[in-house]
């Protein structure tokens, strides 16, 4: 698959997610990705280890 936008943000952390906003609220093309199942990293399961 091939993907062309202004900006491309890594990870679907607190941080990512704000930038991805950000970049939207500019008016910016945004692909978001993440590996994982949730987007939040920790701030969705402060303390908690996933396997």
């Amino acid at each position: 698959m091939e993907y062309h936008v202004d900006v491309a943000v890594v990870g679907a952390s607190t941080g990512g997610t704000a930038a991805a906003l950000a970049a939207l609220q500019a008016g910016c093309s945004v692909l978001l990705t993440e590996e994982t199942d949730w987007v939040g990293g920790q701030f969705i399961y402060p303390g908690i280890e996933k396997n």
